[in-house]
């Protein structure tokens, strides 16, 4: 999926990780970490949504994997 619109690679969250946005509707992320996955979407984005929040309580979750 490189190159896709919107789609980024994380680093520092498991072995492999990828997020995903279209900055206006949905935010969507993906973490391997072994051969355990986790993937977390927040499906409505508005004013109150902090993709920074997002991001941390993946790490603290894939942290404890």
């Amino acid at each position: 999926n490189s190159g896709s619109e919107g789609i980024k690679p994380v680093s520092g969250l498991g072995d492999e990780g990828y997020f995903h946005t279209d900055s206006k509707n949905f935010c969507f992320l993906l973490v391997r970490k072994g051969d355990k996955m986790i993937r977390m979407k927040v499906n409505k984005l508005t004013n109150l949504t902090s993709v920074d929040q997002f991001n941390a309580v993946a790490k603290k979750i894939t942290d404890k994997m």
